[in-house]
């Protein structure tokens, strides 16, 4: 995967080290209007890069970060089960989209499909299924997963540390198509 891509709007790059302050702004600035994540971090930084991490990306818009997304190496032990279960595949051959958002002022432009597509694509380019869970709460991201082709397998309970769960949707993303892209 190119470490650069331009959608036309917003230019798409890996993250690196630098972005993290704007990454942490961003996501208070979503949680503070739209509760996501809903289960708050201890540590927001390693919220952002857990150990899980295979690669991340992020859209900026001139001077300012406007979105970005992670793909890992697993997800929730209840995600990576109905994963598994759905797909007839070994976690190892799945690759989880994760920590996809996107700044207010940038929703309904391509930032988050184009997002979206980066990460499934580089999933792909590692011979790995892409999944993702999302909670039903999140209707602007359960309707982009699903206008970008990707299927809803099941329904459980992500559970924390803290003894709390939160329900969640698991979505398969949907294959490449013969010229490498994903449909977004």
């Amino acid at each position: 995967m190119q470490p650069f891509r331009h959608t036309g709007l917003v230019q798409l790059r890996t993250r690196n080290e630098s972005d993290l302050d704007a990454c942490t702004e961003l996501i208070r600035l979503i949680h503070e209007r739209d509760g996501w994540p809903p289960h708050w971090p201890e540590d927001l930084r390693r919220f952002i890069t857990p150990p899980e991490e295979l690669a991340a990306w992020v859209a900026e818009d001139g001077a300012s970060l406007s979105g970005h997304i992670a793909l890992h190496s697993s997800g929730s032990v209840a995600m990576m089960e109905a994963a598994c279960r759905a797909t007839a595949l070994l976690s190892s051959q799945l690759a989880v989209i994760a920590r996809l958002f996107v700044a207010p002022s940038a929703r309904r432009t391509g930032v988050g499909r184009a997002l979206l597509a980066t990460a499934a694509a580089d999933a792909h380019d590692r011979n790995c299924v892409p999944v993702l869970e999302v909670t039903p709460a999140l209707e602007s991201a359960v309707n982009l997963y699903e206008s970008c082709g990707w299927t809803r397998v099941d329904q459980v309970q992500a559970r924390f540390g803290d003894g709390s769960s939160l329900p969640v949707y698991v979505y398969v993303g949907p294959s490449p198509r013969p010229d490498g892209t994903t449909s977004s």
